[in-house]
């Protein structure tokens, strides 16, 4: 997986559930090959305007990371709304998804793409300022059409009137335990 996504050290993976964790752990992709692990990748414009305003320098556009759907934030002071939206569900028209967790980016961002140049600066910053993260997954809850300009209604999950605290702990405790289970697989397979 540090192979994967290109660097050193894993990025957070607490926002994945912890069975598509273990699936991960079991279906890596080969080299050079990059698979979505949800049926949907939603991002926010506001998410993008953040990175750019971070990263002035780095190109920021919407193709480099390949939504299926792009939302068009209707508060701009709101900087990685779509983080927020994990674990409850978004409703586009009559579409229902589910927001799964948030996106862990690999290094197909940064690459060229058509019409678009290589920029390192892409996910050198989603890396330092969003941990690897930008956008979140999703899954359909019930299907349908959805129209550009559709309305989107967010509707939090019971769990999110969780203390953002205990979720932070749950979520860090989380990932201490997936980075020694995979610390823990790289030492059975050198041996």
């Amino acid at each position: 997986m540090k192979r994967q996504f290109g660097m050193k050290k894993l990025p957070d993976l607490s926002s994945i559930p912890i069975l598509t964790l273990a699936e991960l752990m079991f279906f890596v992709t080969p080299l050079g090959r990059y698979h979505d692990v949800f049926p949907l990748h939603v991002l926010s414009t506001n998410a993008l305007a953040k990175m750019a305003q971070i990263e002035p320098d780095g190109d920021f556009q919407v193709q480099r990371f390949r939504p299926n759907i792009l939302i068009e934030s209707t508060a701009p002071e709101a900087e990685f709304d779509d983080f927020s939206w994990v674990g409850g569900e978004l409703q586009i028209g009559k579409v229902l998804i589910k927001c799964e967790s948030r996106t862990v980016r690999c290094s197909a961002p940064a690459q060229s793409q058509f019409g678009l140049d290589k920029d390192s600066k892409v996910i050198r910053a989603v890396d330092k300022h969003a941990g690897r993260h930008l956008g979140i997954n999703a899954t359909v809850v019930r299907r349908g059409e959805i129209r550009v300009g559709d309305e989107v209604c967010w509707r939090p999950a019971r769990r999110q009137l969780l203390g953002a605290s205990a979720r932070n702990y749950a979520g860090q405790l989380k990932n201490k335990l997936v980075h020694a289970g995979l610390e823990a697989t790289d030492k059975l397979n050198r041996n």
